[in-house]
């Protein structure tokens, strides 16, 4: 099962933000490749593992929406927010797990370096 989490950010992430969140967590030289028609973004390691995979960015205008979907997230960016949702492989694997891990990072530093949170599966903040 793959890890799930959501960006909620003040702006979209951009293909330069994913690789400088990348490199922030020790990705380097990362790789954006485009599946699903442009709809996904796949951030891949140098021996073109995916570390994370981000889904197309929405604007959410209504805060009420955001509320009743990442409270934790509300509280800190009430108003209009981008809601981009990414997961991170997660398997048993020793390798696996340790890119897991790294893509987790990726997410939390993709949402700050947006001016936003990343919320994990549980709605807690990262």
């Amino acid at each position: 099962m793959p890890r799930e989490f959501v960006l909620v950010t003040r702006r979209m992430p951009d293909t330069d933000d994913l690789r400088a969140a990348a490199a922030t967590c020790g990705v380097e030289n990362a790789k954006i490749a485009r599946a699903r028609d442009g709809a996904l973004e796949l951030v891949l390691d140098v021996a073109d593992r995916v570390v994370l995979s981000v889904e197309y960015t929405q604007v959410v205008a209504v805060p009420d929406e955001v509320e009743r979907l990442a409270p934790a997230a509300a509280s800190v960016l009430p108003g209009e927010v981008f809601w981009t949702e990414a997961w991170a492989r997660d398997d048993p694997s020793a390798e696996s797990t340790a890119s897991a891990e790294i893509g987790a990072r990726v997410a939390a530093a993709l949402a700050l370096r947006c001016d936003g949170v990343c919320v994990l599966e549980d709605g807690s903040l990262a």
